[in-house]
């Protein structure tokens, strides 16, 4: 019962970023503690998560791709949910070429039967991708994306004010607050890019998900919010 409830927490606790608050086990994925397997399947899952929020992107990719005949493909749309991880990790280690082909993969098993949810949940981790794949291979979803996607980040924002009204900050990843910080400060998106080493692409998709997280609608709220 003490596996199940860590294991129920630290999915909420992933969700809402506070990955801190996750047991010390699931953290580092320690089988002993694991005597069922759908237990394990499940706290390996929040491990990959939990490295995924800590932008342990190279450790994280290399468990998914280790793990996923094992633990992803019995489940229903299980590889395209190891994919899509995999294509999280792939774009922001900068490897845009192979997480393009992840992406796609993952796609190709789950859109054809309308499952989007996956995709846009996870579009401000996947830095716009998805959408910008979508727009071109399943132009006929795009709509309906968008709305799952705006929809869900309502949701999420409502949930995490009222959980934790002082932190809404906390929300940013260490990128995106680097980023929205710069664009306080007055840089355009050129000048970030410049100093980021990254394209101007990036800068807007990381800004976008900053607006969405601190809920504003423009740049020149951004101060208000960081500094």
């Amino acid at each position: 019962m003490h596996i199940v409830l860590d294991t129920i927490r630290g999915i909420l606790m992933n969700e809402i970023g506070y990955q801190d608050r996750i047991a010390d086990w699931l953290k580092n994925f320690d089988q002993e503690k694991i005597l069922f397997p759908s237990t394990k399947n499940n706290a390996l899952f929040v491990y990959i998560c939990y490295l995924m929020h800590k932008e342990e992107f190279a450790r994280m990719t290399g468990v998914v791709q280790a793990v996923r005949e094992i633990h992803f493909q019995a489940a229903p749309f299980g590889d395209a949910l190891a994919y899509l991880l995999i294509a999280i990790g792939q774009i922001n280690m900068g490897d845009k070429n192979s997480a393009v082909e992840s992406l796609n993969k993952s796609m190709e098993m789950a859109i054809p039967d309308g499952f989007l949810y996956l995709f846009a949940v996870h579009h401000w981790l996947l830095q716009g991708l998805s959408e910008e794949m979508i727009a071109d291979k399943f132009p006929e979803y795009l709509e309906l994306y968008i709305k799952i996607k705006e929809r869900f980040f309502i949701g999420y924002n409502k949930l995490h004010n009222n959980l934790m009204p002082d932190s809404l900050t906390d929300l940013l990843t260490a990128r995106e607050r680097e980023i929205a910080l710069l664009a306080a400060k007055g840089l355009k998106n050129a000048e970030i890019a410049k100093e980021m080493f990254i394209t101007e692409n990036t800068v807007r998709t990381h800004l976008h998900s900053a607006y969405q997280k601190l809920d504003i609608d423009r740049r020149s709220r951004l101060a208000e919010k960081l500094m």
